[in-house]
């Protein structure tokens, strides 16, 4: 089985990464032969290479723009009149490619670019559609096209697959005739290993991710300076990912003016998060609406109770008084007492990571892998209903 899987950037971030441990454990486990499409050069192409993994580079738009940004209107346009033209080179390269070696599915990444239901079309195979965010809810990013258009594509695909009931619900609302289902993410979870709590006498929590608002690590900060207001010094924040859009400048002003240094520690993107959340006790995901939390689960992977936002898919992993607690969005006092809870009961931080570790079980690459190839076949044996027009 021949799968051409399409992505919208080439760094190895949480969309890449399920993404490539996802074809990886499909290609040794499955049989399937992956061929990625990518629209720049990044650290994703040097994993490819190292796997073996063939892939062709090809400049084509995101089929959304920045809100926040000026001239939205004019960059619409400009993006379409750029996608009629890198869309149709591109077929010309998948046309040749295909006549070789036939694919039997072409997999979209992400609901950022829409070129795969354009090939499916042209090259008569069954597109299947991972979504993977809100857009504007999480990346404030809007589609280019009108709602109408958007909906009709979904429609067509053979597949649409939700990483959260949230986002399922979301496709849902546009149409309920959209052939969609949930598969969670899967995530390498680490063998099992003696969690040791505290170990310099600070209860030492984490938030990882991008630095932006919509991460909002600021909230995380603010929580930081009620708890030091209230007493408590027995602590460290550390902020894990690299900074977008100089949000780590607001950050970093915040602290200053609050004398925070001491508490919150800066610690740049981590190659390898297993390790670093080793030496971790509670994990922070006080996203404004998360898709799924990959990063969530692989706090949970290592015994780290989660304190997170009540809100998107963070809900879905997050049961109170069992592996975490949810707080409500924007609410960084309530934050604040969580997290105060955790640093005054070390006994409850640990029964809570422990339950953490059980659940987070449920999400390896393999049980995902699995399900997608499931979904394959099911395309394949005609299983999977299309609406046609």
């Amino acid at each position: 089985m021949r799968v051409l899987y399409i992505t919208h950037y080439a760094d190895l971030y949480g969309a890449n990464l399920s993404m490539l441990n996802m074809i990886l454990c499909l290609k040794n486990n499955f049989g399937v032969e992956p061929y990625v499409l990518l629209n720049s050069k990044g650290q994703l192409i040097e994993e490819l290479e190292k796997y073996q993994i063939n892939y062709m580079i090809e400049m084509y738009p995101k089929c959304a723009v920045n809100i926040s940004k000026s001239f939205v209107k004019s960059k619409k346009g400009i993006k379409k009149i750029h996608r009629l033209f890198s869309y149709r080179k591109i077929l010309k390269k998948i046309e040749k490619i295909n006549k070789q070696m036939p694919f039997h599915h072409i997999h979209s990444n992400t609901s950022m670019v829409d070129i795969g239901g354009y090939l499916s079309e042209k090259i008569k195979c069954p597109h299947i559609w991972h979504i993977r965010e809100y857009g504007l809810e999480d990346y404030n990013l809007d589609q280019i096209d009108k709602i109408k258009i958007i909906r009709d594509r979904y429609l067509r695909a053979f597949r649409v697959i939700a990483i959260s009931n949230s986002i399922k619900c979301m496709l849902d609302d546009i149409d309920k005739n959209i052939c969609s289902i949930t598969i969670y993410n899967g995530v390498n979870i680490p063998t099992v290993y003696e969690k040791k709590n505290c170990l310099d006498g600070k209860i030492h929590f984490c938030i990882v991710g991008l630095i932006s608002s919509s991460k909002n690590q600021m909230e995380v900060v603010k929580a930081a300076k009620i708890l030091l207001d209230n007493y408590y010094n027995h602590f460290c924040i550390h902020i894990v990912g690299e900074d977008f859009r100089n949000e780590k400048e607001k950050i970093t002003q915040y602290i200053k003016e609050n004398s925070l240094e001491k508490y919150v520690k800066f610690e740049g993107y981590q190659n390898n998060i297993n390790e670093y959340l080793k030496w971790m006790d509670v994990g922070l995901m006080p996203s404004k609406k998360e898709a799924f939390g990959r990063v969530t689960i692989e706090y949970m992977c290592n015994y780290m109770p989660v304190i997170g936002s009540n809100s998107g898919g963070t809900t879905e992993l997050i049961q109170n008084e069992y592996n975490g607690y949810l707080y409500e969005p924007e609410n960084y006092v309530e934050l604040a007492e969580y997290m105060s809870k955790l640093i005054d009961n070390i006994g409850l931080l640990r029964k809570l990571g422990k339950n953490a570790r059980d659940f987070a079980e449920q999400f390896s690459v393999k049980n995902n892998a699995e399900k997608i190839y499931k979904v394959y076949k099911e395309v394949d044996n005609g299983n999977a209903v299309k609406i046609k027009f």
